[in-house]
């Protein structure tokens, strides 16, 4: 009616990339995504090709898709904004690259293009933070989402304080997950560093803000909530009440087809049964976790020291 099938593009990517996420699989609105960007390469929409395409791959990573899969698509959108001269989206998209490369275990240096001038992720914050900090933001995030995995947990608070210095709206996706991660940061250091209680009210405020929003999407958030709550149980010595959320963490990751999240989950489920000294569950929970990151195409994570002689 008003001529205006040209924007359809930009509207889609706009609500798969922001809105949808909120009600629908977080999968749809990767897929969705996908197929914006291909309409606006249809009507020639540069911005929305390189803006659809960098929000399809970080939501392909968050939920868990192929990392085979989504190292092809990166490559490809790195290809196009390179060809269209799309700077500012390229250097969130090499520093997603590199996130990826490390869990699969890909040795290549995604800076190391001609066309990028910054040289790492350190040259892109201190040229950027003064100006473009949403850009600094998913730079940072990729780090966190990095660590998280390889479980380095005092580099995830680390750098969250770094990300939240530019402010968090809590609308966008990535700010969401930053709650979810610092909240497993926040029991783990709890736990390991001396029993500071600072550290059990940020993890708790993070479970509460995941019950939250888990009552909008069970799917893209109940997995989380769960296994917050089986944290916050580990911590206060509520072994019985941990083991059930656990499960139900478990479960639910399994179900809404987080493979990545179910990996973490039987992970934590085995370090607690670590401390409970149940050693037959223990390896049985680590050994399916590997299956899961195996499956995932995590194998640069798999390499790392604590899965020492298990792979």
């Amino acid at each position: 009616r008003f001529n205006a099938k040209s924007l359809l593009p930009r509207f889609k990517c706009v609500i798969n990339g922001g809105v949808n996420f909120w009600k629908e699989p977080l999968q749809s609105t990767a897929s969705a995504l996908t197929e914006s960007s291909k309409e606006a390469i249809a009507i020639g929409d540069v911005e929305y090709v390189m803006y659809g395409s960098s929000l399809s791959c970080v939501q392909n990573l968050l939920c868990g898709n192929k990392l085979s899969t989504l190292e092809k698509d990166i490559a490809v959108t790195v290809s196009g904004m390179v060809r269209m001269n799309q700077a500012y989206f390229l250097f969130s998209q090499l520093s997603l690259q590199k996130a990826v490369y490390t869990l699969t275990g890909i040795k290549n240096d995604p800076f190391d293009i001609k066309f990028a001038s910054m040289k790492n992720e350190t040259d892109v914050i201190s040229a950027f933070s003064a100006t473009r900090p949403f850009l600094v933001q998913g730079v940072y995030f990729n780090i966190i989402f990095t660590a998280v995995l390889f479980r380095r947990f005092d580099e995830v608070s680390e750098v969250a304080e770094k990300y939240l210095s530019f402010g968090q709206q809590k609308s966008r996706l990535q700010d969401l997950f930053l709650v979810f991660f610092q909240g497993l940061a926040a029991f783990n250091m709890f736990r390991h560093k001396g029993r500071d209680t600072k550290w059990l009210r940020i993890g708790e405020s993070s479970m509460r803000q995941l019950q939250l929003w888990a009552g909008h999407s069970t799917w893209n958030f109940d997995n989380k909530f769960f296994l917050l709550e089986a944290e916050s149980h580990f911590s206060k010595g509520e072994y019985d009440r941990a083991e059930m959320k656990y499960l139900s963490a478990i479960k639910s990751s399994r179900t809404h087809r987080f493979l990545h999240e179910e990996g973490l989950s039987l992970e934590l489920l085995s370090s607690f049964y670590e401390a409970c000294e149940r050693e037959d569950d223990q390896r049985n929970h680590l050994s399916r976790a590997i299956q899961c990151y195996k499956e995932w195409g995590a194998l640069g994570l798999l390499n790392d020291s604590r899965f020492a002689g298990l792979v």
